[in-house]
């Protein structure tokens, strides 16, 4: 590979011996830039390498001077010799092999596979040099490894990792040598972007096929978990409820503690940050693509699930801090020992089983049918009941908002806030978003829902209501 040593104060530059000079740079006031010749020392062949150099007056420093030249005379030496190292002396040699692992962090058993897939997917190109190698040679090579098995439907999954992998073998190339390699993956390929296309488009169909609850359904389903808190005191009925009425996920459904909800001002609802758990079910502020900025404002059903579970555990002495979603762990004298919080997996598994208790079948479509079992994904029924529901009281950028999904511009003017997360938490957005929430509970559940479940939690006191 081809190496560089600068000598910026004698305005020299040797490349694989062959030496480089250029002139002092001056300012050129007309057009407000410096300029300079770069003219090769010692003459290796009849052409004498000489060209003109500027750098605009802002961008001139040393580093954009090293940089200039590093261009120009690396393009002449590739392009007058044909001879350098290939792609295999990288991925086939151990020790070159060990440099791109350490650098990406790579376990020991995640390099060796990748190298496998470079070995086995990429074999047609590891003896071209690294700067012969086009887009159009991967492409033909991902499509020679696929036509090699014509009878097996590779995943789209399988050929992104494909292109990931000799993808950061370019990167690492790059950050070595950044003026001699190009990257000719970039994620541009033709068989890159046909995956993606045909995962999104299967992943919309299974999606349009995705069983949701009716509306009787989500009213037995609200009960059951409100059953399950009262004379159980199964506080992952709380979890459940939560993604039933705000669309949380099973990570974010409990993670919701009294500690976290908050009034928005001048406002008489509560709205509670995305926070996640973790496997253990602490809550943890660690989210992908800053979920954390969303605020969701807590539906009236909700409010009177939380409102009910804060006070038995301030009957029980537990802390602010515990979730609503939490294992109680009690004492003989009745007082709390602990209050740990549930985790994802435990969340999914319990609405997979209140679905089954309740003998509501719902039929989760999946590519894989090994896949069909997957808690997780059964879970999901509750978030997307939610969904769909919500698109008829709510635009569809506040609707992605709620859900974590990428904003986009609603019709409505909003382009030049859509990407704003403090447009979404302002008072007026969240009160909307609060206002068709409600609406879509006295929709699904009936207007008179609220009474309802207070009636039910609160027998006593309904009837002493009704008596007087």
């Amino acid at each position: 590979m081809t190496m560089l040593k600068f000598d910026l104060s004698g305005r020299r530059c040797e490349c694989d011996g062959h030496i480089y000079r250029w002139t002092e740079p001056r300012f050129d006031a007309r057009g407000g830039r410096y300029r300079f010749e770069l003219i090769e020392a010692i003459k290796p062949c009849a052409d004498r390498f000489q060209t003109e150099l500027s750098i605009c007056k802002d961008g001139f420093n040393n580093e954009a001077v090293r940089s200039k030249i590093a261009a120009k005379v690396l393009s002449f030496e590739s392009s007058r010799s044909k001879t350098g190292q290939s792609l295999a002396d990288y991925v086939s040699l151990t020790g070159k092999w060990e440099d791109i692992r350490s650098f990406f962090r790579w376990s020991t058993t995640t390099a060796k596979g990748y190298r496998g897939i470079l070995l086995d997917v990429f074999s047609s190109i590891l003896s071209m040099r690294v700067n012969d190698i086009t887009t159009a040679d991967i492409d033909a090579a991902v499509e020679e490894k696929v036509s090699r098995r014509s009878d097996y439907d590779y995943k789209a999954g399988t050929i992104r990792t494909w292109f990931k992998v000799i993808n950061r073998v370019f990167i690492y190339l790059v950050s070595l040598y950044p003026y001699s390699v190009n990257n000719p993956v970039r994620f541009n390929g033709k068989r890159m972007r046909e995956s993606r296309i045909d995962e999104k488009k299967r992943i919309m169909y299974s999606r349009l096929r995705q069983g949701a609850l009716y509306d009787s359904q989500k009213k037995q389903m609200l009960f059951a978990y409100l059953k399950e808190i009262k004379e159980m005191e199964d506080y992952r009925g709380v979890a459940a409820i939560t993604m039933l009425e705000s669309g949380r996920r099973p990570i974010e459904a409990g993670a919701i503690s009294p500690q976290v909800c908050f009034r928005p001002d001048g406002e008489d609802f509560l709205v509670a940050p995305v926070f996640e758990t973790d496997d253990n079910g602490d809550i943890t502020n660690k989210h992908k693509n800053k979920r954390a900025k969303r605020f969701i404002p807590i539906s009236p059903v909700l409010s009177v699930v939380f409102e009910f579970v804060a006070k038995r555990f301030k009957d029980v002495g537990v802390p602010e801090m515990a979730p609503f979603a939490a294992k109680l762990s009690l004492s003989k004298a009745g007082t709390v020992k602990s209050a740990k919080g549930f985790s994802p997996s435990q969340i999914s598994k319990y609405v997979h089983s209140s679905l089954k208790n309740e003998c509501i079948d719902i039929v989760v479509f999946v590519e894989d049918a090994s896949e069909d079992s997957d808690d997780n994904r059964r879970a999901y029924i509750l978030r997307y009941s939610f969904e769909t529901g919500l698109f008829s009281f709510l635009s569809l950028d506040r609707v992605q908002y709620i859900m974590g999904h990428k904003r986009v511009a609603s019709s409505e003017g909003a382009e030049c806030k859509a990407g704003s997360p403090g447009f979404y938490a302002s008072p007026q957005v969240q009160r909307e978003i609060y206002r068709a929430m409600e609406a879509y509970d006295f929709a699904v559940y009936g207007e008179s829902i609220i009474s309802e479940m207070k009636e039910y939690l609160y027998p006593k006191e309904a009837k002493n209501e009704s008596a007087a």
